[in-house]
């Protein structure tokens, strides 16, 4: 159907579509409304030949090529939700809460916060890339070994897929009014010392530099929950990035989608709203938040292993 669409044209999502003598009826409308009419033409004329299959590209293996560059297509989506996912999750979004609640408990006024959370932002930022890079570089130079290669992606699509039904479960068990008992979420003891971190470098004197060591060692804190998200996109990246420039660009698109929701609390935070309603809205989507992660882990999964298989 792919070689169909490259030589024919571009062709809707999804089927039904029907190659007829060189034509193409695209979607259920058009072929309640042409198909008698194009099979009498072809009557006419003495029958019709079978739609010519467009000549393989000498890059193309397979058929299976085909399927991955559609595949391939869906990678900046990926990114983009991947990237917006983790930065919603409940991961990200409590440290955020706790640090705000901290910085109003502690009396800074509403000009520091928002110093606070621009510095704060820039250094999740830079230790998030920072890791995406060196994540990435590592990845990379495995793929020399073709097998090693294969064995990593199966096993990160493996762990997508069970992410995926942890996620699922997650969902449940908020349904059922058990949100403290999910399981994607970050032990106690990195919690605790998430929060020790925030009441100790929050009283600095220098509240721009305390501002910048807190994003980084909460980065580093939070990485064994936000990096269930991080790790599949960087191996999807790999994947679909033949150039070390592009990889980067994806990288960088991710940690801005990653860091837009924390700019979007501290605005909140300026602006007035308080920690107990940045809670509220936060508890209110939790469960909405792990449905669609459900879904971006299947679809990474998906990809890798049509990736790799291609």
């Amino acid at each position: 159907m792919l070689r169909l669409e490259k030589r024919y044209g571009e062709i809707k999502n999804p089927p039904p579509t029907i190659f007829i003598d060189g034509q193409i009826l695209d979607g259920e409308e058009e072929i309640k409304e042409g198909l008698e009419e194009m099979i009498e033409l072809a009557l006419l004329k003495g029958g019709s030949s079978w739609p010519q299959l467009a000549e393989k590209d000498e890059t193309e293996k397979s058929n299976c090529a085909l399927v991955a560059n559609k595949f391939k297509q869906l990678g900046i989506f990926s990114v983009i939700g991947g990237g917006l996912l983790d930065g919603i999750n409940p991961c990200a979004f409590t440290t955020i809460i706790f640090l705000i609640s901290y910085l109003n408990f502690i009396k800074r006024k509403k000009k520091e916060i928002l110093f606070i959370g621009a510095v704060f932002t820039l250094a999740v930022f830079i230790t998030y890339l920072s890791v995406g890079i060196g994540l990435f570089e590592f990845i990379k130079r495995i793929s020399i070994l073709p097998t090693l290669s294969r064995i990593l992606s199966f096993l990160v699509a493996g762990i997508a897929f069970l992410l995926a039904i942890f996620s699922l479960y997650d969902y449940w068990k908020i349904k059922r009014g058990k949100i403290m008992d999910i399981s994607l979420q970050l032990p106690r003891f990195l919690k605790d010392k998430i929060h020790a971190v925030i009441r100790k470098e929050s009283n600095m004197k220098h509240y721009i530099l305390a501002a910048f060591i807190i994003g980084f060692l909460v980065s580093l804190l939070e990485f064994p929950c936000t990096g269930q998200i991080y790790l599949p996109i960087i191996v999807v990246v790999r994947e679909i990035s033949a150039l070390r420039i592009q990889a980067l660009f994806y990288l960088i698109l991710y940690n801005l989608m990653f860091i837009l929701p924390l700019i979007v609390v501290f605005g909140f935070a300026y602006w007035g709203t308080t920690w107990e309603g940045l809670s509220k809205v936060m508890y209110r989507h939790v469960g909405m938040v792990k449905i669609f992660s459900a879904v971006l882990f299947f679809g990474l999964a998906t990809i890798l292993l049509i990736l790799t298989l291609g």
